[in-house]
């Protein structure tokens, strides 16, 4: 019998795994192929998404980089300087005159909203708004109020009241702030990182130069001789004059408000009632050692105003006078008799001829010069000084007649 030739089992083996492995292959690419081309569409359409949203978002809103820059603050979390656009703002006071004024809406239809240290606008909406653009805080007021979880939640979190910035100033610190060791500045430090969507400032040292050379450019007196602590609201105009070509001041009295008796009953703050404007003014104005002159700076503001597009409202204040423009005397209480302590203090140190002609160049100094204009001007104007001076010091008429008044107020003597 013949026997059939064996068919080897790897001979029929082999070509089936290869089908196989052949078949599989071609799934695996077409899986893979257009497996890929999806993520890639997907991709595509992100970034097209993205781009559109960037563009969209460009034409509605300038970026960062195109808005003016302020050198002068400088972010904890990010040490870039300040950029901010402003059309116009509202600067909104802690003031009780607020309460009742139904300014809100209008408040929020500025441009930009600055407001004083942490004031809670919650409960208060219809009279001082909802919006704030920048927060302008006193340092020693930032961690004291920030501490506070209602507060906190207010100022940072809430998105309806929450602030877009904060500035902070370092009242009476003109030297680099100690940064390890203010516990001020550690604290804004932690909440520059924890909540890194609202950017936190430090107002440099040469801004707090600034504005206490703006106090002796208007008054005559450094801060220190006036002994005097600038209020939050001096370095909120400040930074409002700096950012804001038109300016709306709410809630602000003006400097001689206070002489009505009838003005008693305002609240210092629209947000507690435990302290009476006028009386906690008029306390501070005319203390011994030290406190905030809100009188003389109020009376600043109204020269300002002549300067600059700024408005005042709730109270709005009276008609501005020729004496309030920039070549007039300042003259509140409190400089009045600074000049006073000032020249007589002079004169009894050395009351000689000599000292009379000091004390008149001190007068030209501490009466008003601003920059490179002389506050008093005119011969009537000395003349009146002049008759001031002798009825202030009781000197002999002789002595004072001698002294060639017109050249020591000549703008080119020192």
């Amino acid at each position: 019998m013949q026997c059939l030739p064996m068919i080897s089992s790897t001979r029929i083996i082999q070509p089936a795994v290869f089908l196989i492995l052949i078949s599989y292959s071609c799934v695996l690419t077409v899986f893979f192929l257009f497996h890929d081309t999806s993520i890639i569409r997907k991709r595509i359409t992100t970034i097209n998404t993205t781009m559109l949203r960037k563009d969209f978002n460009a034409s509605i809103q300038p970026t960062l980089e195109s808005k003016p820059e302020f050198p002068g603050y400088v972010s904890l979390a990010t040490n870039k300087s300040l950029r901010l656009t402003c059309n116009n703002c509202a600067v909104v006071t802690s003031s009780g005159h607020l309460l009742g004024s139904n300014a809100g809406r209008e408040i929020d239809q500025h441009h930009c909203v600055i407001r004083m240290n942490l004031a809670s606008v919650v409960g208060f909406e219809h009279d001082v708004g909802t919006r704030t653009t920048v927060r302008v805080v006193g340092h020693r007021n930032f961690r004291k109020s920030l501490g506070k979880k209602n507060v906190l939640l207010e100022v940072l979190v809430n998105n309806t009241t929450r602030t877009q910035m904060i500035i902070i100033s370092w009242m009476s610190m003109t030297e680099e702030v100690p940064k390890l060791t203010n516990e001020e500045y550690r604290y804004a430090f932690l909440l520059a990182y924890l909540y890194q969507d609202i950017p936190i400032y430090s107002s440099l040292p040469d801004r707090m130069v600034l504005a206490e050379d703006l106090f002796k450019q208007e008054t005559g007196f450094t801060r220190k001789e006036a002994r005097t602590m600038l209020t939050t609201g001096w370095y909120t105009m400040v930074f409002a004059i700096e950012v804001c070509p038109s300016i709306t001041v709410y809630g602000m009295a003006y400097e001689s408000y206070c002489n009505s008796t009838t003005n008693a009953s305002v609240p210092y703050h629209y947000y507690e009632n435990n302290t009476q404007e006028c009386t906690y003014y008029n306390k501070s104005e005319y203390r011994a050692r030290s406190g905030h002159l809100f009188f003389t700076e109020k009376a600043i503001f109204r020269r300002w105003s002549t300067l600059k597009n700024i408005t005042f409202k709730y109270p709005a204040w009276p008609e501005k006078k020729e004496k309030d423009n920039e070549n007039g005397t300042l003259h509140t209480t409190f400089l009045d008799n600074m000049r006073r302590r000032f020249i007589t203090k002079r004169l009894r140190r050395r009351p000689s001829a000599n000292s009379l002609r000091s004390a008149w160049q001190l007068v030209k100094q501490l009466s008003g010069k601003r920059s490179q204009s002389a506050c008093i001007m005119g011969e009537d104007r000395l003349l009146a000084w002049k008759t001031h001076f002798h009825k202030l010091l009781s000197v002999e008429t002789s002595v004072v007649d001698d002294m060639d008044i017109v050249k020591i107020f000549n703008l080119t003597t020192r």
